[in-house]
C-alpha cells in the first residue's frame, strides 16, 4: 500500500511537472512570438509610415517650381508690387528649408545642399529683381516718347530757309483690349531665353497663367509731317542730328536688348541650379528611404528567422524532456498496475472480511435482541402490573433499555464509519425525551453515589422536528462517559433551547466532577478506538466508539462538539444542534390511522420458535381482550386450517424448518392479499430491513419492541379508560373480599357499608399523608402508614397492607423512599376510584366477588 501511494505520487509528480514544462514551453513560445511580431509589426509601420523628409523636399521642390510659374506670370502682371508676391512666397519657401535642414541636423552634407539652396534661391531672387527692372525699361515706352520729342525739338528748332510751309503731325492713338474667350484660356508658351533655346534641351512648354485675363493698353504712336510743295527742304544739319539721335536710340535699344537677355540667362541659369539641387536632395532622400526600408525589410526578416529558430529549440527541448518524463511514467504506470492488482487482490479480501464482519454483525444483533425482547417486554409488563416493586421493575428495565443502546451503537459504528446511515426525522417533543433519558441514566448515578442533576431551559412549545433515536443516542454517550468516569461528586446535564423563526438552536451542557482530562489527550478523545489516560489516576478516558460515533452525528446533523477539560476539576463536553420547530405532536388518541383496541374485530395469528415472545404477545393480547392463536412453528401453523376470521399474521424471520420469508411466499397465494404479514425481526441492519418489506411484508417490528410498538402495528391505539381500567384491575388483584364477606355473612349492604366507611377514611388518611409527606414529618407519616396497613389489610388488601408496614418501619428508621411512599399513595387512590365507581353501580355484587 505504501508503495502504491509513493508510486502514485511519482506519476502525479511527474504529470505535473510534464504539465508545467508544457506551459513554460507555451509561454516561451507566445512570449517569442510576440516579441518577434512586435518587431515586425513596429518595422511595417515604419515602412507604411510616411517619410518625412522626403514629403518635405518634394513639397520644397514644388513649391520651387511653382515659384518659377510663379515669376512668369508677375513678369506679365501690370501693377506697382508684381515683386511683393513673389518675395512672400521665396520666404516661405525659405522656411520650408529651414524645417527640411532641422530634420537633417545630423547629415552635414545635407546642411551645406540646403544652405546651398538657399542661397541659391536669395541670388534668383536678385536676379529677378534685376531682371524685372531691365524688362521694365524695355517694355517702358516713356523714354522712347522722349527720345521722339527731343528730334521733334530739333525740327521745330531749325531756321527756315524760306517762306516754305513744314507741317509736322504727330498722331497718339491708344487702344484698349478687353480679354476675350480664347484670352480666358491657358495658353502654352516657351519661356526659355535665348541661350536657353539654344544650348537647351528640346522644347520645354509650360502653361501661362491666366495674367492676361486683365485689360490692356496699347499705344501707338505716328508722327507725320507733312510739307507743302511750296516748303523748302530741311537744312542737312538739321538731318545728321536726327540721324545722330536715331542712332542713338538704336544702341539704348541694343545695350538694353542685351542687358534683358543677360538677366534672362542668369535667371534662368539659377532656377536649373535650383531645381537640380533640390533633385539631388530629393534622390538623396529617396535613396536614404529605400535603404531604411531595406534595413527594415532585413530586420524584421531576421527577427523571424530568429523567432522561428528559438522556437524550434523550444519545441524540441519540449518534446525531449516530454519524452523522457513519459518513459518514467509509462515505468511508473506499470508499477501502478503491479499494485492495482495487489489491491484488487486485498479488496477481496477485505470484502470477504466486511462480509464475514457484516454477517456477524447480523447475527449478534439477532442472538442479542431477542433475549433483550423479553427482558424489556416482560419488565414493562411487570411494571404495570405491580407497581409497588416498580422501582426494582424499572432497574431491569432501564439496564435492558442501556443494553440496547449498547447493541445498537455497535451495530450503527459501521454505518456511521462508511457514512452510509440515515436520519429519521419525526416530531417529537424534547422535554418528554429528555426526561427518558435522564430516568434511564439516574440508575446508573445512583449505583455510584452520584448527583445527576438536570436543568432545562426550553424556549417555545418544545416540539421539534428531527431524528430523535440519533439524539438520544447523542445524550446517552455523553451522560454515560460522564457517570462511568466520575468516582465522586456530581453529573450535571443542561438542556436550552433558543428559537429563531422555524429554527431551534439546541444546546447541551454535561458537565462531571471527574479527574479531567490531559490537555494533550483532548485530541485524541473523538478518535475511534482511542483512549485518552490520565497517567496520574490510571483512569481511561475513552470506551473506543462513543465519543466518535457523537462527533460525527453531530457533524452529519450540522451541529459542533466542544470539549473543556481540566485536571483534577472535571470536563465539560458542549453540543450545538440546529433543529427544526414543529407544530404540537398529536396523541395516541388523535391519530387518525389508529382505531381504539375495543373497536378491534378479527383475529391474529402469532408465529415465532421462541416461546418467551410467544407468551409475552399471549400477556399483551390478553390484557386487551384480542382474539389471537400462537404457533410455535411454520409447521404447526400449515397443518392448521385457515381461520377466515384471521385478518393479521405475525411471523419471526429466522425459524426452524422454514424462514419467514418462505413462509410468506408460501402462505400469500392461499390468504391473498386482504390479510396483513407482518415480520418480527431482531435483523437491525438498514439493507437487511429493506430487503424484508421487498419480499411482500406489509411491515416489520423491529426486536425487541414495546407493547405500544406492537399496537401501533396492528393500527390501534389504547384509551385513556382503557389504561385506568387496567390499572385498577391490576389494583384489585392484591384484594381478596372472601374474608369481608364472612364477617358480613354474605350481607352486601354491611359490605357497602364497610366499604363506604374505608372509602371514606383512607381518602382523609391519603390527604394527611400528602401533608406529612411534604412537612416530613416522620412521625405522622408512620402513623397514618398503620392505620392504613391495618384498614386495608380487614377489607382483603393484604398486599398493600404489607407494603404500607413495610413504609411504616423504614419511615421509623429513616430509610423510606419518597417515591416508594408515591407509589403506594397512587395505588390507593386508584383503589378508591374504583370502588366508588362500584359503589355506585348495580353490578356492585359482580365485581366484588372476583
Amino acid at each position: 500500500m505504501v508503495n502504491q501511494k509513493q508510486s502514485n505520487r511519482s506519476v502525479r509528480r511527474k504529470v505535473i511537472f510534464v504539465f508545467i514544462c508544457c506551459c513554460i514551453a507555451l509561454g516561451m513560445a507566445w512570449v517569442i512570438s510576440n516579441d518577434a511580431f512586435n518587431q515586425v509589426l513596429t518595422a511595417v509601420d515604419n515602412i507604411a509610415k510616411p517619410n518625412e523628409k522626403m514629403r518635405l523636399v518634394s513639397q520644397v521642390s514644388r513649391d520651387i517650381m511653382q515659384l518659377d510659374q510663379l515669376q512668369k506670370a508677375e513678369v506679365l502682371l501690370d501693377h506697382d508690387n508684381k515683386f511683393n508676391s513673389f518675395q512672400k512666397e521665396s520666404k516661405l519657401v525659405s522656411n520650408a528649408l529651414d524645417s527640411l535642414k532641422n530634420l537633417y541636423s545630423q547629415d552635414t552634407n545635407q546642411i551645406r545642399r540646403v544652405d546651398s539652396i538657399k542661397i541659391l534661391l536669395k541670388e534668383r531672387d536678385k536676379l529677378f529683381k534685376a531682371y524685372v527692372q531691365v524688362r521694365e525699361k524695355l517694355v517702358d515706352s516713356r523714354e522712347f516718347s522722349e527720345q521722339l520729342q527731343s528730334i521733334g525739338n530739333i525740327l521745330q528748332n531749325t531756321p527756315q530757309a524760306d517762306s516754305t510751309v513744314v507741317t509736322s503731325r504727330k498722331t497718339v492713338e491708344t487702344t484698349t483690349i478687353e480679354p476675350g474667350e480664347a484670352a480666358n484660356r491657358d495658353s502654352t508658351i516657351d519661356d526659355r531665353s535665348f541661350f536657353g533655346k539654344l544650348f537647351g534641351s528640346k522644347k520645354r512648354t509650360t502653361f501661362k497663367p491666366n495674367i492676361l485675363n486683365q485689360p490692356r493698353k496699347i499705344v501707338k504712336e505716328e508722327l507725320n509731317v507733312l510739307i507743302d510743295t511750296i516748303s523748302t527742304a530741311r537744312q542737312d544739319s538739321a538731318i545728321k542730328l536726327i540721324d545722330s539721335v536715331l542712332k542713338q536710340i538704336e544702341e539704348t535699344q541694343r545695350a538694353q536688348s542685351i542687358s534683358f537677355i543677360d538677366r534672362e540667362v542668369e535667371l534662368t541659369y539659377a532656377g536649373n541650379l535650383l531645381i537640380s539641387k533640390m533633385l539631388s536632395i530629393l534622390n538623396e532622400v529617396e535613396k536614404e528611404g529605400m535603404l531604411q526600408m531595406e534595413n527594415e525589410n532585413t530586420q524584421a526578416r531576421f527577427v523571424m528567422n530568429d523567432s522561428v529558430s528559438r522556437i524550434n529549440l523550444v519545441v524540441i527541448g519540449f518534446f525531449a524532456i516530454t519524452a523522457v518524463l513519459v518513459l518514467l511514467i509509462l515505468a511508473d504506470i506499470r508499477k501502478s498496475n503491479r499494485y492495482r492488482m495487489e489491491l484488487e487482490v486485498a479488496k477481496e479480501e477485505a470484502e470477504y472480511h466486511s462480509a464475514a464482519k457484516q454477517r456477524f454483525l447480523s447475527n449478534m444483533s439477532h442472538e442479542l435482541r431477542t433475549p433483550l425482547q423479553s427482558i424489556i417486554g416482560y419488565a414493562e409488563q411487570l411494571r404495570e402490573e405491580h407497581p409497588e416493586d416498580s422501582r426494582k421493575v424499572n432497574i431491569i428495565y432501564q439496564s435492558s433499555e442501556h443494553l440496547l443502546q449498547i447493541v445498537n451503537e455497535v451495530l450503527d459504528y459501521n454505518r456511521i464509519n462508511s457514512g452510509k446511515f440515515h436520519f429519521n426525522n419525526q416530531d417529537f417533543y424534547l422535554s418528554q425525551l429528555i426526561d427518558e433519558v435522564f430516568g434511564a441514566m439516574q440508575l446508573q448515578a445512583e449505583e455510584k453515589f452520584l448527583t445527576l442533576g438536570l436543568i432545562k431551559e426550553i424556549d417555545g412549545t418544545g416540539y421539534m422536528f428531527g431524528d430523535p433515536f440519533r439524539l438520544k443516542q447523542i445524550l446517552y454517550n455523553l451522560l454515560s462517559n460522564a457517570i462511568k468516569f466520575t468516582e465522586k461528586g456530581s453529573v450535571t446535564l443542561k438542556v436550552s433551547t433558543e428559537v429563531k423563526e422555524t429554527i431551534a438552536n439546541l444546546r447541551i451542557i454535561v458537565n462531571d466532577t471527574g479527574k479531567g482530562i490531559p490537555e494533550n489527550d483532548l485530541y485524541r478523545i473523538f478518535n475511534e478506538f482511542e483512549q485518552a489516560e490520565n497517567s496520574n489516576s490510571g483512569i481511561h478516558f475513552g470506551s473506543g466508539l462513543g465519543l466518535s460515533i457523537v462527533k460525527t452525528l453531530c457533524e452529519a446533523m450540522g451541529g459542533s462538539i466542544n470539549i473543556k477539560s481540566e485536571l483534577d476539576k472535571g470536563s465539560v463536553f458542549e453540543v450545538f444542534l440546529p433543529l427544526k420547530t414543529s407544530t404540537l405532536i398529536k396523541s395516541d388518541e388523535e391519530q387518525e390511522d389508529l382505531v381504539p383496541i375495543k373497536d378491534f374485530q378479527g383475529t391474529i395469528w402469532v408465529i415465532d420458535d421462541d416461546d418467551f415472545i410467544l407468551e409475552l404477545c399471549r400477556n399483551i393480547f390478553n390484557k386487551y381482550n384480542i382474539k389471537h392463536r400462537a404457533f410455535s412453528s411454520p409447521t404447526e401453523l400449515l397443518n392448521t386450517p385457515w381461520d377466515p376470521a384471521v385478518n393479521i399474521l405475525l411471523m419471526d424471520m429466522r425459524m426452524p424448518g422454514k424462514t419467514g420469508t418462505e413462509l410468506n411466499h408460501e402462505l400469500r397465494p392461499k390468504i391473498g392479499n386482504d390479510v396483513k404479514i407482518y415480520a418480527f425481526t431482531a435483523q437491525a441492519l438498514p439493507e437487511e430491513r429493506e430487503q424484508i418489506l421487498a419480499e411482500g411484508f406489509d411491515g416489520l417490528l423491529l426486536k425487541p419492541f414495546k407493547e405500544i410498538d406492537l399496537l401501533h402495528l396492528l393500527g390501534l391505539r389504547k384509551t385513556s379508560e382503557e389504561a385506568w381500567a387496567i390499572k385498577n384491575r391490576n389494583d384489585l388483584k392484591d384484594f381478596d373480599f372472601s374474608n369481608l364477606r364472612k364477617l358480613t355473612f354474605n350481607d352486601n349492604n354491611q359490605v357497602l357499608k364497610i366499604l363506604n366507611i374505608f372509602v371514606k377514611d383512607t381518602t382523609k388518611d391519603l390527604i394527611s399523608l400528602r401533608n406529612a409527606l411534604q412537612a416530613n414529618e416522620r412521625d405522622e407519616l408512620s402513623l397514618i402508614c398503620h392505620k392504613l396497613a391495618g384498614r386495608t389489610s380487614q377489607i382483603g388488601g393484604q398486599k398493600i397492607a404489607m407494603k404500607l408496614r413495610k413504609l411504616e418501619i423504614d419511615i421509623r428508621n429513616n430509610e423510606f423512599d419518597i417515591l416508594e411512599i408515591q407509589a403506594v399513595i397512587d395505588q390507593l387512590y386508584r383503589l378508591l376510584d374504583y370502588l366508588q365507581e362500584e359503589l355506585h353501580s348495580s353490578s356492585s355484587n359482580i365485581n366484588l366477588a372476583i
